[in-house]
């Protein structure tokens, strides 16, 4: 061995220093490579939250200069849609996937299982839907009555609100499972509109020639002859009288152009169990069906790249439409607050807790995985628009069996309104504090009960939850005109609870495959 002051050399002449620096090399570039594969594999998921902040950015000094400039309303909202109009064709790419998603994902996943499986599955995915919404609605209620935010919250101006009526709402719901057109439940669905003038009731068609051409006359008819409006006879009419508050309101029952994702879901589970009893001979509609849905998948991993900067539209635009950002904040931080606590409490909480009790694994990763979904959500405020990314991160990120996947999640993004519920309860008992009423056991209850049943009726649209919540406030006997002053900030909030309604889904999906795994075992075939 012979030694130098410039290093020890082993007797074969190999310099240790010199393999010391070439491992350092090694180990650096090992970690280089690491690292981008790391930003590779997370790339969307990167561009997505940039998105995101980049839209928080950009928005608030841009709303500061459009609110304190000389712009008129018409080119205010001109420079809305100009912002947001990215925003606006990334929605409509997730919307147009909706359609053959759902149809394809829940037949296949029906017609996968046996009859005796699907309504295992279907009385699971009540069960845990109807639980987590209660308890939503049960954890709205406690923080309300703690914080109580009616008490410090800025007086509005109070607006009239519009006439809904829960019986028609629950009656509309049931209309919309059983459409009467296939077609037609793909871009319409039955819902009871309600006007205080008659004349603005249109297609009325009255049998009785004498009535026709005179408003008054028409007017008398309607009010002196009260109806069944089902009953089926030469002279009855589509339209009926409910008195409200002394004052008359016109009820009809019209076609809304709104996608009847109901009736659609009802026809493929339907269509789904008679593919599964045909056996053998349904097998090359079954691989139809397979090879659709890998198309479906792959136009949704396109959208996905489109997802960045929709996002970064859609929230740059609600920030420069809002009139003064600061002051509506602070007029109704408390109820804000509470809102929140509440979402944050269902979504970082009771959904993990759910995780761990049924899976005994750490629910950090999953929840992890559902980051794009949470994101989409929060950009769109859409369960149904954000279907497609939720269910791409449930199946391959998360790997929940796809028959489940397939037939929990369109059916979730329909009926399972966590967030809505909570947001419905907190609201209604503010608007009572607001005016001053008190409530006790029974009131509570009904609004338990009633901000439940809404949210299982409430579109999976954006702002659908401030429709139902007329309803809540009317079955707990409170005034409707004070869902107005919650308009400023609902934009806001329907962002939130539609990520808490996403996560409930997700969540959902790997609670009830860990209970339904012997009756999936059991089923031979498993689509994709």
């Amino acid at each position: 061995m012979i030694v130098d002051a410039e290093g020890v050399k082993a007797s074969n002449g190999y310099d240790l220093a010199h393999e010391t620096q070439t491992d350092i090399m090694d180990s650096s570039g090992s970690l280089a490579n690491k690292l981008r594969n790391i930003v590779v594999r997370n790339l969307q998921l990167i561009l997505i939250i940039v998105g995101v902040v980049c839209g928080f950015i950009i928005g608030l000094p841009l709303n500061s200069h459009v609110q304190s400039s000389n712009y008129d309303v018409e080119e205010r909202r001109r420079i809305v849609i100009l912002v947001g109009f990215v925003g606006e064709v990334f929605v409509r790419l997730l919307k147009l996937l909706i359609i053959p998603l759902i149809i394809t994902s829940i037949v296949l996943a029906v017609a996968s299982l046996d009859t005796k499986t699907t309504g295992k599955l279907g009385r699971r995915t009540f069960t845990y839907y109807l639980s987590t919404t209660v308890i939503a609605v049960i954890i709205g209620v406690i923080l309300v009555l703690s914080i109580r935010p009616g008490d410090t919250a800025v007086q509005h101006e109070k607006s009239q609100a519009s006439h809904v009526d829960a019986l028609d709402s629950i009656l509309d719901m049931i209309r919309n499972i059983f459409p009467d057109n296939l077609v037609e439940t793909t871009f319409r669905s039955s819902q009871t509109s309600y006007k205080d003038d008659v004349t603005s009731l249109y297609n009325i068609s009255i049998p009785d020639r004498n009535i026709r051409g005179s408003v008054e006359n028409l007017t008398k008819f309607l009010e002196n002859n009260l109806y069944d409006p089902w009953s089926v006879n030469e002279t009855s009419l589509d339209v009926r009288v409910i008195k409200k508050n002394s004052r008359k309101v016109w009820a009809k029952i019209e076609k809304t152009d709104r996608m009847n994702v109901l009736g659609i879901i009802t026809c493929s589970i339907v269509f789904g169990i008679a593919l599964s009893k045909l056996g053998p001979e349904g097998k090359p509609v079954k691989e139809l069906l397979e090879v659709c849905l890998k198309i479906v998948m792959m136009l949704i991993n396109a959208v996905m790249w489109v997802c960045p900067f929709g996002i970064c539209s859609l929230i740059t635009a609600n920030l420069v439409e809002m009139e003064n950002i600061a002051k509506t904040f602070e007029s109704l931080a408390y109820f804000i607050v509470t809102a929140i606590a509440g979402t944050a409490i269902q979504g970082m909480i009771v959904y993990p807790t759910i995780y761990f009790i049924s899976t005994r694994k750490n629910p950090l990763r999953y929840l992890f995985n559902m980051q794009a979904a949470a994101y989409t959500a929060f950009g769109t405020s859409s369960s149904a628009a954000t279907l497609p990314v939720t269910l791409k991160c449930v199946k391959e990120l998360n790997n929940v069996d796809s028959r489940v996947a397939h037939f929990v999640l369109p059916i979730g993004a329909t009926v399972n309104m966590d967030g809505t519920a909570l947001y419905e309860a907190v609201a209604c008992i503010f608007v009572a504090q607001l005016n001053g009423y008190h409530f006790g056991i029974g009131k509570i209850l009904i609004t338990v009960l009633s901000s439940s049943a809404a949210s299982v009726g409430a579109a999976a649209i954006p702002s659908a939850g401030l429709v139902t919540l007329i309803m809540v406030l009317e079955a707990a006997g409170l005034p409707t005109s004070d869902v107005g002053l919650l308009y400023s900030v609902d934009w806001f909030m329907d962002r939130l609870r539609t990520v808490c309604n996403v996560i409930g889904d997700a969540i959902g999906c790997v609670v009830i495959e860990k209970f339904s795994r012997k009756d999936l075992h059991d089923d031979e075939y498993s689509p994709l």
